[in-house]
């Protein structure tokens, strides 16, 4: 167990393996939902959504999620991040879901559609926990 995304749980979130991230809803319930995600060069990961979406808003009031990213050719090796809330911004952040569209898709990357508001956060981890099985 580690606090730092590094040499295999890194390569894992930079590869294109979908992420489960999960985050607590008000009534204590779990909230957990699949999408895309990055990590920069420091080690924190990205991950973009939607303004007025559920789990953004869970995300911003508890300051904290678990990401879980398995790799897409053994699904028995995998990565959980527990991070904490460090970045919250929408100025580029349809550009970084353009980017993401690209890691995943390809040429066929998607556009964020008009009267979309796109957000990207900033996930520092708190503890990771590489899996190989």
């Amino acid at each position: 167990m580690s606090d730092r995304l590094e040499g295999r749980a890194l390569e894992l979130l930079r590869e294109p393996n979908f992420a489960n991230l999960a985050t607590v809803n008000p009534d204590g319930s779990i909230l957990a939902v699949v999408l895309w995600v990055d990590a920069d060069a420091g080690g924190l990961v990205l991950v973009n959504g939607v303004e007025g979406r559920r789990w953004p808003a869970n995300l911003r009031r508890s300051g904290q999620a678990t990401v879980l990213v398995a790799n897409r050719h053994n699904p028995h090796e995998y990565v959980s991040v527990v991070a904490r809330l460090a970045g919250d911004q929408t100025t580029g952040a349809a550009k970084h879901f353009e980017t993401l569209g690209r890691k995943y898709r390809g040429a066929d990357a998607p556009q964020a559609p008009p009267g979309m508001q796109r957000v990207k956060f900033t996930l520092a981890p708190i503890r990771v926990r590489l899996y190989k099985g």
